[in-house]
């Protein structure tokens, strides 16, 4: 069943986040007129407004009753169900507000970048601990879940990755132009000048995709719906696949794939206009004993 979100006072939805289990909505609400935005939160049946705790922004949701919100230099973990907030206070040390952080899901991990380029991860109360010394990659950074991996571009467009807590950071690509992590933040599609590449912090190891318009890490990094050239295109298992000609579906305009990884749903449309598509994935292929 579908069901119109029609806000009220010349307001107009422009965007929505979703819980990882569906039931709840984080709306981005725009006035055109006045040149103000808000994000309130709502559930899946928009049975009720609620809207953020004041002087803070949201920023990702951690669970299905948590999201992560900024406030005034520090990050809060904030629940919906029982109300109290987890205030992460800036770690000792740490010299001035930090331009932009994250929390792992389902720890007290938080991961921060400061105005002056430097990175670094805190574990609950444990002392801060900086990574990516001396390269102030602080765009396009990202931390695994498992903290096996650091990730972030530099001044000079050179993508830089340190392989855990105790390793030296290493330039593993240059004249990148853009980073698209996937959710465990172990794999990455590097945009370069002339084409785009998927690098796996794992092993090392590089696949080639051509020119790509747009892309889309399945939940377990394992699948990437992508674009290239007029086709729609899925990688999984390390061989590409192409789905469907654009010329059939039109432009994509956003794509998600299931859970489960056997489901994907476009919004995709001809002549302007967009419909939902959904398209049945090929299977995976088990992996061969040896």
């Amino acid at each position: 069943r579908s069901q119109n979100i029609t806000p009220s006072n010349g307001l107009a939805v422009v965007g929505a986040e979703f819980s990882p289990d569906g039931a709840r909505i984080a709306l981005t609400l725009l006035h055109p007129q006045e040149k103000m935005s808000a994000i309130v939160l709502t559930d899946n049946k928009l049975g009720g407004i609620q809207a953020l705790p004041a002087d803070t922004q949201f920023l990702r949701w951690l669970g299905k009753d948590e999201i992560l919100l900024k406030g005034a230099g520090h990050l809060i973990r904030h629940s919906l169900v029982a109300g109290k907030d987890h205030i992460f206070d800036s770690p000792a040390g740490w010299s001035g507000p930090a331009v932009s952080g994250s929390v792992i899901p389902g720890t007290d991990i938080q991961f921060l970048a400061s105005a002056d380029g430097r990175v670094g991860v805190q574990k609950g109360a444990e002392a801060l601990q900086e990574v990516l010394q001396g390269t102030k990659a602080t765009r396009f950074g990202a931390i695994a879940n498992d903290l096996s991996l650091f990730g972030g571009v530099d001044g000079e467009k050179r993508l830089w990755v340190q392989h855990g807590l105790g390793a030296k950071p290493e330039v593993v690509a240059s004249g990148v132009e853009a980073v698209l992590w996937g959710p465990i933040s172990r794999r990455a599609v590097v945009r370069e000048a002339d084409k785009s590449r998927v690098y796996d912090g794992r092993d090392g190891s590089w696949i080639d995709l051509g020119r790509v318009s747009g892309a889309q890490w399945s939940p377990d990094e394992e699948q990437l719906l992508f674009v290239e050239e007029g086709y729609l295109s899925l990688l999984v298992e390390r061989r590409i696949e192409k789905l469907c000609d654009l010329t059939r579906i039109g432009p994509v305009g956003r794509a998600i794939i299931s859970a489960g990884g056997d489901k994907a749903f476009l919004l995709a449309g001809i002549g302007g206009g967009l419909d939902v598509w959904m398209f049945a994935l090929p299977p995976r292929v088990p992996p061969q004993k040896k």
